[in-house]
């Protein structure tokens, strides 16, 4: 009887939002204190059991959406994660973790047919299609690009295949989501933070942008995670009784993207936040309270521009040194052109580009190819024209989706987010990053069950 009540306990609680408040804690403590390992062992031991007495597998979106950021700076320059037992480790996890799901699936009797019959099937299959076809017919491929390739479909599977089939569409399911796209915005401002009070991070009172590393994470990937969850502070602030929290909260983040020195992060976050503005003064629930929010935060924040500009100016100068300057973008950019102009067909390949330009490392025996940080010429280059059609037919449905369930301010918002990262990748590499593709694809999973579930 007691064990009854042991297994009724935890599935409750695994059921539970706590359980995505729990996770985040753990993540955080991993980060801040560098014990990656240990608060792993406790994720997945969770996972773990949630798979075996949780029908729905909802519970599982905060370990794996989090689990990016328990990465932290110090064991990353250690060389934690290049070391045979923690690889060994990894490995043996991951195997477990799958046949915990295969176990899951087999017990609860979980079916395909939803993934299969989802709006997005067909745009998906044509995407790692144009992956896996990268550079057809080009005698130069290496085993390390072809891992790479695999790495980017497994991200965009998860959520697709695994959460496709194991999670229900339910009321609670939203809920859960928009706490996991909050808790991921505090983990990161929280982490962010950390970094300014207690790391080398400041010199003469202004901020030194390569110091902004959090070890999952760079500058520009730190600002392009908080930019993506943004706009979900502003839909709260628009649907929620006490939205001015939220108004608040959408503020931090806004200032925390800013502290990034991630000028393209900063650029699309500032427009994404315009248009939330727009729409949370003319929809939601709280109309009258948005306007005045948004008039109270623009009269703030001239008196503190103008009040305070010195120190603003020398904490932020990086912004005002670079200005509009490109970075090497547009060298980049030519490299990744003239690789199509070779290719034109099925491109260059990831893989071939390195013959346009220096070889990057590799990690884990995965070759990183060269970055054109652009999403579309980076496709023309690795993947030509088939890549490009493969690509556009996958928007294409995102899109078609959105329009035709536009009524929806959950659906609205949740393509802002999307938005945020389609954005940023059109001026970096996030659209090829692993954590970024999880979270683009899991919005994208969450958002087709919320309208399943008849919710809206």
């Amino acid at each position: 009887m007691n064990l009854m009540k042991i297994k009724d306990s935890l599935e409750y609680f695994i059921n539970s939002i706590y359980f995505h408040i729990f996770i985040a804690v753990l993540t955080l403590f991993g980060n801040l204190f560098s014990c990656e390992i240990a608060v792993l062992c406790i994720s997945f031991a969770f996972v773990f059991i949630g798979l075996c007495i949780c029908e729905d597998m909802r519970f599982i979106l905060s370990p794996i959406l989090f689990i990016n950021f328990t990465i932290s700076t110090k064991s990353l320059n250690n060389g934690l994660f290049l070391k045979n037992g923690f690889i060994v480790w990894a490995i043996v996890m991951v195997a477990v973790l799958i046949g915990f799901i295969i176990f899951h699936f087999i017990k609860y009797k979980k079916s395909f047919k939803p993934v299969l019959k989802s709006k997005f099937f067909m745009g998906y299959m044509a995407l790692f299609s144009i992956y896996l076809l990268n550079g057809l017919f080009n005698s130069f491929y290496t085993v390390g690009s072809f891992l790479f390739v695999l790495v980017m479909i497994a991200m965009f599977s998860i959520p697709f295949f695994v959460f496709g089939a194991g999670i229900k569409p339910s009321k609670e399911l939203k809920e859960h989501f928009i706490l996991i796209m909050l808790l991921t915005s505090a983990i990161v401002i929280i982490e962010l933070f950390n970094l300014i009070v207690f790391g080398d991070v400041i010199s003469n009172g202004a901020f030194i942008k390569e110091r902004i590393a959090l070890g999952w994470s760079t500058w520009n990937g730190i600002g392009a995670i908080l930019a993506v969850c943004l706009p979900i502070h502003f839909y709260m602030a628009i649907t929620k009784e006490h939205g001015y929290i939220f108004f608040i909260t959408a503020i931090i983040s806004y200032v925390s993207i800013a502290l990034t020195l991630s000028r393209g992060s900063l650029l699309v976050a500032t427009f994404i936040s315009l248009v939330c503005v727009i729409i949370g003064c003319i929809k939601g629930k709280n109309v009258k309270l948005f306007r005045i929010c948004t008039l109270t935060a623009i009269v703030c924040a001239t008196i503190l521009l103008i009040a305070l500009w010195d120190k603003i100016s020398t904490v932020l100068s990086d912004y005002l040194e670079r200005g509009f300057d490109d970075n090497g973008r547009f060298e980049l950019y030519k490299v990744g052109i003239k690789a199509f102009l070779d290719h034109p067909i099925f491109g260059a390949g990831f893989a071939n580009i390195y013959s346009y330009g220096p070889i990057t490392p590799e990690f884990f025996a995965i070759s990183t190819p060269i970055m054109c940080h652009n999403t579309i010429i980076q496709i023309l280059a690795s993947c030509g024209i088939v890549g490009i059609c493969g690509y556009f037919f996958h928007r294409y449905q995102t899109i078609r989706f959105a329009f035709k369930y536009r009524s929806s301010l959950f659906v609205i918002f949740s393509a802002l987010c999307i938005s945020a990262l389609l954005l940023t990748s059109l001026l970096d590499v996030h659209f090829f990053i692993t954590y970024h593709i999880l979270y683009y694809s899991t919005i994208i999973c969450i958002v087709e069950k919320y309208i399943s579930s008849n919710n809206i």
